[in-house]
């Protein structure tokens, strides 16, 4: 059995999950995983961290700490953008990176509104899934996708 929990992010100070994670390392646990929202759902007024660079952050603090994200959405960013990123993460930290993708849904959509960046329909958001993927896959990046849904479990499938 691997042990692993997600780091506090919902913070504005970023030394404190960096240094969660340099405890988790030092005492064995598996893997810290950071949630990547601009906001607690439902909490718009409350802090958080940014999953990647909090995570490469983490990454130059431990050293055999798997880190991962929960779960990156392919709408935040254009798709080349965030390959590029997570792969450039996994790089810094060793190839120990999960990292975690997916399409978000109805309680994550408030947030592409606040920032601006768009929320396609369904079938647009799978497109993306699927190419971030394969991008991260053709880069040999571990790759998970998250989701609830029928068609985003298919792209798990043949996907990651």
């Amino acid at each position: 059995m691997k042990v692993g929990f997600v780091a506090p992010v919902f913070l504005r100070d970023p030394r404190v999950a960096v240094e969660v994670a340099h405890i988790a390392d030092e005492s064995g646990i598996d893997g810290v995983f950071g949630y990547d929202h601009l906001f607690p759902i439902h909490f718009r007024d409350r802090p958080a961290l940014a999953a990647i660079p909090m995570l490469a952050a983490m990454a130059v603090r431990t050293h055999d700490l798997r880190l991962g994200t929960l779960v990156c959405r392919v709408t935040m960013v254009p798709a080349p953008v965030l390959v590029e990123s997570l792969a450039t993460l996994d790089e810094l930290c060793q190839h120990r990176l999960i990292a975690g993708i997916g399409t978000g849904d109805h309680l994550t959509a408030a947030e592409n509104a606040a920032y601006g960046t768009p929320f396609p329909p369904v079938a647009e958001r799978l497109r993306l899934l699927v190419d971030v993927a394969r991008g991260l896959r053709a880069r040999q990046v571990e790759t998970w996708v998250g989701g609830r849904s029928r068609p985003v479990r298919a792209v798990a499938a043949a996907e990651a």
